[in-house]
């Protein structure tokens, strides 16, 4: 199903949300999370000392975790801002939980949280054509290599007809 595919629930599918949410347990937890902090926002949110203030000084809670406010910029970094709307929050929200290692939910041991930073690592190697063809099997020294191309291999000095 596609976001394009979801229909609204209605009042009357109150009885069945509240059952399957006794189901899945970890699913309720989150929804509470978003649904308590979502209420105490504006949208846009701008920046992420916006969402810090809105959050008291006590933290989240995602199911059995205390998320203290102090660690929401490891969950949700700057990258994540602007939050243009609530619909955008519960998508940020979403995948904020995804990137971490273990899924919140009730019975998830503690999580350490790693700092929240980009770190580049070099200029990726410089490898000539030819190394490049020796390393994928190829032999550029014969006569008349092949190389890769669509579909399989050609041989150069063939013509296709």
């Amino acid at each position: 199903m596609t976001p394009n595919d979801f229909e609204d629930f209605t009042p009357d599918d109150l009885r069945y949300l509240n059952l399957a949410l006794r189901a899945f347990p970890g699913v309720a937890q989150g929804l509470r999370a978003v649904v308590d902090v979502a209420s105490r926002l504006r949208f846009p949110v701008e920046e992420a000392s916006t969402l810090q203030a809105a959050i008291d000084s006590s933290g989240v809670r995602l199911g059995s975790q205390d998320i203290p406010v102090e660690h929401l910029p490891q969950l949700m970094p700057e990258f994540y801002f602007p939050i243009e709307s609530e619909e955008d929050f519960v998508a940020k929200v979403a995948d904020a939980c995804a990137r971490q290692r273990e899924p919140y939910g009730p019975n998830m041991p503690a999580v350490t949280l790693m700092e929240a930073k980009a770190e580049r690592r070099g200029d990726p190697p410089q490898i000539d054509r030819k190394q490049i063809l020796q390393l994928a099997g190829f032999r550029p020294d014969e006569a008349q290599p092949a190389s890769p191309s669509v579909g399989g291999l050609a041989k150069r000095g063939r013509e296709r007809r």
